[in-house]
């Protein structure tokens, strides 16, 4: 009863079951998943195998997945990433947002440096002209220009313009070969958003006729010089993406809307869906929900995201 909870903190030395039970108080949640992490791996070590967390908290099981990668252990997360989380999703989100939305300097610099935008050339000169773009055009007051006014840049972008940022703040840092790949990649970013600029032209869409438009625009900011598509659509989570879009463009119905407001009906499409990984994982540690982790037994178990808040 709750007027007895607080009779449970002196248990611990009570009860037999208790003996091997701790508890740690986290001061963050950051905090709390390396804890978590640290303890699993400890039970991996000495051989306190299978080990589980058992959590509802999503976050928090993403949060010690990952710390449990810097050990060189991949959890059996049985809830999965969720898509909208991973890689190609991303960045189809932020392609989305910068045709879509209300244009601002973090978005189109997020896009610039998501490690899948190639937009043709290799990484590590997208990467190089994404740095150009950057320091020219979206620090400090190098230019008068408004988020729009960059984005316009670099939808219709002038090269001589490019070349002529050699004499502003950050042109030392730079060889002319730089200011023209900078210059490249804008043309090449104008290109790759040409679909959905057409798009927004339209008065109503279907879903299909959006999600291929999106597809073009999508493959244009992810094609590689060196590994073309695969890299974009590699490995669980790119396999899975690729199946969404595989049926939105499939989708066959009479629900049309309006252009502006397909970002929101794409985000309502891949809502609810995970990528679960098919192999890899370590057999000896899982994380669980609550529900699930009632027909398992283990060896160690922590218990995670207790919180009441």
């Amino acid at each position: 009863p709750a007027d007895e909870t607080g009779a449970w903190a002196g248990l611990s030395g009570k009860i037999s079951g208790f003996k091997n039970v701790c508890e740690i108080t986290a001061p963050s949640e950051t905090s709390e998943a390396l804890a978590i992490a640290v303890a699993l791996r400890e039970a991996v070590e000495f051989g306190h195998t299978p080990a589980a967390l058992v959590t509802a908290d999503r976050t928090l099981a993403r949060r010690v997945s990952a710390e449990l990668e810097r050990f060189g252990i991949i959890a059996d997360d049985s809830g999965g990433t969720p898509l909208d989380q991973t890689p190609p999703a991303a960045l189809f989100s932020l392609m989305l947002g910068l045709a879509f939305d209300t244009p601002d300097p973090a978005s189109l610099l997020s896009l610039l440096q998501h490690p899948l935008t190639s937009l043709g050339r290799d990484r590590k000169s997208a990467r190089r002209g994404a740095e150009v773009i950057d320091l020219q055009f979206l620090r400090g007051e190098v230019l008068p220009l408004q988020p729009d006014a960059i984005l316009a840049l670099l939808r219709s972008p002038n090269k001589q313009t490019v070349k002529n940022g050699r004499d502003w703040k950050w042109s030392h840092r730079f060889e002319p070969h730089e200011i023209e790949t900078a210059a490249e990649l804008s043309l090449a970013l104008g290109g790759a958003l040409e679909p959905l600029r057409t798009l927004q032209s339209s008065e109503l869409v279907s879903v299909a006729e959006a999600s291929l438009a999106s597809v073009r625009a999508f493959e244009a900011i992810g094609l590689d010089a060196e590994t073309g598509l695969a890299r974009l659509y590699g490995g669980e989570a790119g396999e899975k993406f690729a199946e969404l879009l595989r049926a939105l463009c499939a989708l066959d119905g009479n629900f049309r809307f309006s252009p502006a407001e397909w970002p929101a009906v794409f985000r309502a499409f891949m809502s609810g869906q995970s990528v679960k990984p098919r192999h890899g994982s370590d057999p000896r540690v899982f994380i669980w929900g609550a529900l699930e982790a009632r027909l398992q037994q283990v060896e160690t178990v922590v218990l995670g995201g207790l919180n009441e808040t």
